[in-house]
């Protein structure tokens, strides 16, 4: 994540620090009760998330089918039904075809060879308790709220008897953190600041998951004031600009200078610039591809930070030139001219980088 004054260019994603925590003998019995329940309550989202023509349903239909699967129980609230029902929905975005197993297949096999016993088993299947950030309520969430810095408190409230007037019965359990230092001290101090203040806007979005020994606490790092591993603005040069090109198998970036005309190339020097290759399988995961792509972002940062860019170009007309389809023909011809005729040299990316004669900033 990094400023580069109001010309930013902001890696803009959701941040997630992971602290232990210990509790009572009472408090982990609640916790591993809420685990087993909403467990279920993510796999029925899971194996419920298409309808019969393959379509995702609804939301809203969905959740009332988990909700009669593990009402009867009594241990559930309607927030933590409505988590667990979004959780399975996203898994089953990443795996459609209803064939994921919770507890990972390894475990599941060393189960069937009875390397591991039943319980072992069961605790594997248990996914953390899962609350999503809801700044309507008080500090941030509806289940688990941030007293402060080392304290978190889970709070269950249930009506029983029945329709509105039913009696709201509320279960809590303690957990405690260590005080931590560095970047997460700071993080969680200002989190607890900001979660603690009355008025609804001033509050933002904190999801928490609990496992067995971890609480992971995520929100949005532009919502803190002064997140410790924000990098200062700097001040931009005059006449100084990031080009980054995207091919299938690369990355190209480059910093360019003209501080006289910029329609003249003669006046446009090639300051610094680097090649990076995708060397990503075709079954990727989703994963993998954000952190390659993550990993490019934050090169280009500091590239454009260190010669203080102004200005950032990204090539467009990605989705209208295509190496496949009715585009195939053109988009080879138009490579084989780049390659033999404009910049005949075994590297063409590079070439246009060093070629005096194109200013060195061809490919941009």
């Amino acid at each position: 994540m990094s400023h580069l004054g109001n010309e930013a260019l902001f890696l803009i994603s959701l941040q997630t620090i992971s602290i232990p925590f210990y509790c009572s003998d009472e408090d982990r019995a609640f916790l591993v009760e809420l685990r087993r329940l909403q467990s279920v309550a993510i796999r029925t989202a899971y194996a419920n998330a298409l309808a019969a023509d393959g379509k995702p349903r609804k939301e809203k239909d969905l959740r009332h089918q988990v909700k009669a699967r593990v009402v009867g129980y009594g241990v559930l609230d309607s927030w933590a039904v409505q988590c667990a029902t979004r959780v399975g929905m996203a898994k089953r975005k990443l795996r459609s075809d209803g064939k994921l197993i919770f507890g990972s297949r390894a475990a599941l096999e060393r189960r069937r060879k009875g390397l591991i016993s039943c319980e072992q088993w069961r605790r594997k299947r248990l996914h953390p308790f899962v609350s999503y950030g809801d700044r309507q309520k008080t500090r941030g969430n509806q289940n688990i709220h941030l007293i402060d810095e080392t304290t978190i408190l889970v709070k269950i409230g249930r009506k029983e008897g029945g329709g509105r007037s039913g009696k709201t019965v509320t279960r809590t359990a303690l957990f405690h953190l260590p005080r931590m230092t560095g970047n997460r001290g700071a993080i969680m101090r200002q989190l607890v600041e900001i979660c603690s203040r009355t008025v609804e806007k001033d509050r933002i979005n904190v999801s928490y998951a609990i496992g067995d020994t971890h609480i992971s606490v995520t929100f949005d790092p532009q919502d803190l004031p002064d997140h410790p591993q924000r990098r200062r603005p700097v001040r931009p040069f005059a006449g100084r600009s990031l080009g980054i090109d995207l091919n299938p198998n690369w990355i190209g970036i480059a910093v360019a200078e003209n501080v006289g005309d910029p329609s003249r190339m003669s006046e446009t020097s090639l300051l610094e610039h680097a090649l990076v290759k995708l060397d990503l399988p075709a079954d990727a995961s989703p994963e993998l591809v954000r952190e390659t792509l993550a990993a490019v972002a934050d090169r280009a940062i500091d590239v454009a930070r260190k010669h203080r860019c102004g200005t950032i170009v990204l090539e467009k007309g990605l989705g209208k030139l295509r190496s496949s389809g009715k585009n195939r023909s053109l988009n080879r011809l138009l490579n084989y001219w780049a390659r033999t005729i404009f910049f005949p040299d075994a590297d063409p990316p590079s070439a246009a980088c060093r070629d005096p004669r194109y200013g060195g900033v061809g490919w941009i």
